[in-house]
């Protein structure tokens, strides 16, 4: 009972001593943000002081969450796309496909929505964002699956498809897209 008694007085010194030396544990603030504790997200790609402990980078310093190397093409259209956040409201007329690179559904519509692109592309503007690219459009506009089409006129969504029409072809999308905007888009 002795030792037991005195091996957690030595435990309660060592715990004090590490207090003391500024270690705070696994969920303790950090003594160099005034207390606050900071996802480490935040720190992602600094490098860190000793003893674990982050220092506060200055405000230039931080990067977004999302940022990734990306060749100067991708930065740039990403770009592009990021800074269009209500796409209905650029466009009198506008269909835009929401895909994905690893979707086979997204590779089988695409080439049925350029050729009708070449139909009506003087008149309707047609979109292709890519929703890793993009990953604020499937919350903003409400959908869960790719590929999802969806038609605008005047910024009000009029109709969409997607991943539950997989035997969609030319002639229903050209259909669909007279009944919409009428009859009187422009042909190559």
């Amino acid at each position: 009972m002795k030792n037991l008694f005195a091996l957690f007085i030595v435990l309660s010194i060592a715990a004090s001593s590490l207090m003391a030396w500024g270690y705070t544990g696994y969920y303790g603030s950090y003594p160099y943000t005034g207390g606050w504790h900071y996802p480490s997200s935040y720190y992602d790609g600094y490098p860190q002081g000793s003893g674990g402990i982050v220092k506060k980078p200055a405000p230039e310093q931080i990067l977004p969450e999302t940022s990734q190397p990306q060749y100067p093409e991708q930065a740039k259209r990403k770009k592009s796309l990021q800074s269009r956040q209500s796409l209905e409201q650029q466009y009198d007329k506008l269909i835009v496909m929401f895909t994905k690179d690893v979707c086979p559904y997204c590779q089988y519509m695409k080439p049925i929505m350029k050729q009708v692109e070449r139909k009506f592309g003087k008149d309707i503007k047609f979109i292709y964002a890519d929703i890793e690219e993009n990953p604020q459009y499937p919350s903003q506009y409400g959908f869960k699956t790719v590929p999802q089409i969806m038609y605008f006129k005047d910024g009000k969504k009029l109709d969409e498809h997607g991943s539950g029409d997989k035997t969609m072809t030319v002639e229903q999308v050209k259909e669909k897209i007279e009944n919409f905007f009428g009859g009187d888009q422009s042909e190559d």
